[in-house]
């Protein structure tokens, strides 16, 4: 008898709502890995972007903008909840 599987994941997601492009970089524990990886990211003025999944409820980001003004997100800790197979939006403001 053959099984499927849907794991319980938190799905991670940025939301860029500035007006100009920014860089992020994400830490986190991917799934059926041990210890951490970081990404980066590129994302363009009001863009919405998924990055990883993960089981692990915190993520590290740090972020800049790219161009114009500049904005800076230093390095903190996202809490994203314990309810797996939820979908987490983290905003980043120029405001």
């Amino acid at each position: 008898m053959l099984y499927v599987c849907d794991e319980a994941l938190l799905k991670f997601y940025v939301k860029n709502n500035c007006t100009a492009s920014i860089a992020v970089d994400v830490e986190f524990k991917p799934v059926n890995r041990v210890g951490w990886q970081t990404k980066n990211y590129t994302f363009a003025a009001g863009e919405v972007g998924y990055l990883v999944d993960t089981r692990n409820r915190f993520i590290y980001v740090t972020a800049h903008s790219i161009g114009g003004v500049q904005h800076n997100w230093p390095r903190h800790r996202v809490d994203m909840g314990g309810d797996l197979g939820k979908q987490f939006t983290h905003t980043l403001n120029c405001r």
